[in-house]
């Protein structure tokens, strides 16, 4: 279901209440959906620059000291050429 709700606030551009609402029912799927996930996501918050940025946390089973990846979404905003 979140899968489906991330796809569909694409076509609501016109309309950024209903596109809001839509991504909401996205992440709240999702987050439902997190603890039958094998391993599980563990809700995380971090504190960034007077924010906090929510995310999760996937661990390895039977692994003390896993590697850590960090993915940010969001729009990157390039230097412009010179």
């Amino acid at each position: 279901a979140s899968t489906h709700y991330f796809f569909a606030q694409f076509l609501l551009w016109d309309d950024r209440d209903a596109k809001a609402a839509n991504y909401g029912h996205c992440a709240r799927t999702f987050r439902r959906a997190a603890d039958y996930l094998d391993p599980p996501l563990q809700p995380v918050e971090i504190p960034y620059d007077g924010i906090t940025m929510p995310g999760y946390l996937r661990l390895p089973k039977g692994v003390d000291k896993p590697p850590l990846v960090l993915l940010l979404g969001g729009v990157a905003n390039p230097a412009p050429p010179e």
